[in-house]
């Protein structure tokens, strides 16, 4: 006999489903202690900095130079949290990124390289971790201008409300490294 959460299964789109599980596969080893808040963030380079720098087409600096911003701007977060965050593990925000090379809709076209993730940010943290960011709409934040690299463009997140929508968005920012894989492999 299936369970409730199976026969619900039965009723998502199929790109919805592939989805959420890849994310629910994904989170399924990461601490999900009840006291931490999840965040959706996506951290967007300037687009001519990536120009400038003549790695458009060189994957491995793209990934590298993106990654490199990301390493800063987590940085940040975490000395936000606790200034000496290194020595207490149990107050860094834990991360789990990829990198966006190419449009959703078409998969061949090169886009602006870019970073999709999910944070989890200790509950007890929250209020300074938020002091970075101002908020933007109804649920979203923005990071501080001031307080980045000039070659990011920008820092966005939104808290993730429930475990379904952690599974759906994590799936959602790997969704691209299985796409990727599943070219390489034909």
């Amino acid at each position: 006999m299936r369970t409730l959460e199976e026969r619900k299964r039965l009723h998502w789109k199929q790109d919805y489903r592939r989805t959420y599980e890849l994310g629910e596969k994904a989170i399924q080893s990461w601490n999900q202690a009840e006291d931490k808040m999840f965040y959706a963030i996506t951290l967007s380079p300037d687009e001519a900095t990536v120009h400038a720098k003549g790695i458009w087409y060189d994957f491995d600096a793209r990934e590298r130079f993106v990654h490199g911003l990301w390493t800063q701007c987590l940085h940040l977060l975490n000395r936000s949290i606790h200034n000496n965050y290194r020595r207490y593990p149990e107050l860094q925000a834990q991360d789990f990124v990829s990198v966006e090379h190419y449009d959703r809709q078409i998969p061949d076209k090169l886009i602006k390289p870019h970073i999709h993730g999910t944070l989890a940010v200790p509950c007890s943290r929250l209020m300074q971790f938020e002091t970075l960011f101002h908020e933007v709409g109804d649920c979203g934040f923005l990071l501080k201008p001031e307080s980045v690299d000039t070659a990011i463009k920008s820092v966005y997140m939104e808290r993730i409300p429930s475990h379904a929508d952690l599974c759906y968005w994590t799936g959602y920012a790997l969704k691209q490294q299985e796409l990727k894989r599943g070219t390489n492999e034909h």
